[in-house]
């Protein structure tokens, strides 16, 4: 494994405002409707401290029934602008005790939001290229949340 740090951003627009899409990150019974990048992913909130500092943890029943677990801390939280927070999963996952941090923009356009996620500090390309479908689902879904919000 390289000693180099890797990080990408995934945007999308959502047809919501900035308050609207802000509030479903800060919301734990929210999350569970779409926190994951998959209808068969499913998430369980073990933890939800939501405040500079805060710690949550998250458990995710995969496809095949495994389960994942990620944890982390809440590094920035400036509503309804900016998230940020520490991503670390727990063994047996592949990427288990590896800190990383993701950057979450939320930019207000025409009532609309457009939702930028940075995730740095990932050990590799193929870490990169996991985290990236992974962020880019999780988006697919906040976005059909909101589908029918607005003509």
């Amino acid at each position: 494994m390289s000693s180099k740090s890797h990080s990408f951003k995934v945007k999308q627009m959502i047809n919501a405002t900035r308050t609207v899409v802000y509030n479903a990150y800060s919301d734990p019974e929210a999350l569970k409707n779409w926190f994951s990048p998959s209808l068969e992913i499913q998430i369980e909130i073990l933890k939800f401290n939501f405040e500079p500092g805060g710690d949550f943890r998250f458990r995710y029943t995969m496809e095949d029934g495994s389960k994942l677990v990620v944890g982390g801390c809440y590094t920035n939280i400036d509503p309804p602008c900016q998230l940020a927070f520490t991503w670390i999963w727990e063994e047996p996952d592949q990427h288990a005790g590896i800190p990383t941090l993701v950057v979450i923009q939320f930019n207000e356009e025409n009532g609309k939001t457009n939702v930028t996620i940075e995730h740095k500090h990932l050990p590799s390309l193929e870490a990169c290229l996991r985290h990236k479908a992974g962020w880019q689902g999780t988006l697919g879904r906040l976005k059909s949340l909101f589908n029918d919000t607005k003509p």
